[in-house]
């Protein structure tokens, strides 16, 4: 297993024509609140949808959509509504609606909560996500069979622990994989657990990484050609995790690109045998660039770039597999002046320029690709509006 490509590689545009995570730094804002706006990403025009996600009855906080998987026609988005964990569901051509409210496992639960990600496979859905404040730090692991009624899981043994972290979960071959990071005596490490029934969880090896050295963090994991592959952080490198059965997993450092001092890759789409990653480098100088990285053998050689962005700066924070290519979307441009912008590419080697999205320093945190089209969400200020892209 190794990486090839250059590690500074600048693409230049001639590229042609699901999951997120903040950017460092990003907020919301850019149009008053309560107000629609029309916008253009990825060269076409979309209008951005006020009120699609409701919060929890009688509660009036901030609403988040993290995640968004689909499954038969269903999609579920997953996030947090008034500090309480939330899942929306929609059929085909529906609305959305708070299918968690009926499940008091879900969003009656101590402290300030958020689920950031959210999966579909042969037992059910899962979503996971972490306290965020206001009580003692546990996972926070829900199932569900039919995507209406819900069930915690985080009491489990294989789970427990005050240090423990869940960022993200798939399904693939032979079962689920929810990823994260562990502590033992102040070290900090990746942790991988697997079932097969969404019932009996295992932790699965790491590629024998324990802390003692280097922290670490698995941030991302999709199911690819190889079997998984996840993402994540080994020290100030961004890494790489394959595995054939989710239990036994090698890890592959990256090396950061030239002029970086640390990088982070925190999300994952797979597009037939091409896999792809992305994130973020800090630069020695100051400022991010946004970065991926692409597999075409299904996961097992990597080659890395440096997207374009205005001013040179910015972040990916979503990315999902769109028609027979990819679709990033992020932030870009010098701190203080980030505006929101696309990325695609038919390969995930070549990418266009970054593409305004015409929705200002609003940030798109998840993006889905169901049928001929996309479906991103947008924040603003405290609520999350729709906007509808093409898939190519």
């Amino acid at each position: 297993m190794m990486l090839t490509g250059k590690t500074n590689e600048m693409l230049t545009g001639h590229g042609k024509q699901e999951g997120s995570n903040p950017a460092p730094g990003a907020t919301g804002g850019g149009a008053p609140a309560g107000g629609a706006a029309g916008g253009a990403a990825g060269g076409a025009s979309g209008t951005l949808t006020p009120n699609a996600f409701t919060g929890y009855p009688g509660q009036h906080g901030d609403v988040l959509v993290s995640s968004i998987a689909s499954s038969g026609g269903t999609s579920l988005a997953a996030g947090s509504a008034d500090g309480h964990p939330a899942i929306w569901r929609r059929a085909a051509d529906g609305a959305w609606t708070l299918a968690s409210v009926t499940s008091p496992a879900v969003f009656r639960r101590p402290g300030v909560e958020r689920l950031t990600s959210i999966a579909h496979g042969p037992a059910g859905w899962v979503a996971v996500g972490n306290v965020v404040s206001g009580a003692a730090q546990q996972p926070v692991v829900v199932t569900s069979a039919d995507g209406v009624t819900w069930h915690a899981l985080d009491s489990l043994a294989a789970f427990a622990g005050p240090r423990n972290y869940v960022m993200g979960v798939t399904s693939g071959p032979g079962g689920y994989v929810v990823v994260g990071q562990q502590a033992n005596r102040g070290r900090m490490f990746a942790a991988l657990w697997w079932s097969a029934d969404l019932k009996n969880w295992t932790l699965g090896s790491n590629g024998h990484l324990d802390g003692r050295l280097l922290s670490s963090t698995v941030y991302a994991v999709t199911a690819a050609p190889i079997g998984f592959v996840a993402a994540g952080t080994h020290g100030n490198c961004h890494s790489i995790w394959m595995s054939s059965d989710g239990r036994q997993w090698h890890v592959l450092d990256v090396v950061v690109p030239r002029g970086a001092s640390s990088a982070m890759l925190n999300l994952l789409a797979v597009n037939g045998r091409n896999v792809v990653a992305a994130g973020y480098a800090v630069m020695k100088t100051g400022g991010n660039v946004p970065i991926v990285i692409v597999s075409h053998d299904g996961g097992m050689v990597w080659k890395q770039m440096v997207l374009t962005a205005p001013g040179g700066f910015g972040a990916v924070t979503s990315l999902t597999a769109a028609g027979s290519g990819f679709l990033a979307a992020g932030l870009a441009g010098p701190a203080g002046a980030q505006r929101a912008v696309t990325w695609r590419s038919h390969d995930g080697a070549n990418w266009s320029t970054a593409i305004p999205a015409g929705i200002g320093s609003r940030q798109i945190t998840a993006l889905a690709a169901v049928g001929g089209a996309v479906t991103a969400t947008v924040q603003q200020g405290t609520d999350p509006y729709t906007m509808t892209l093409p898939a190519s």
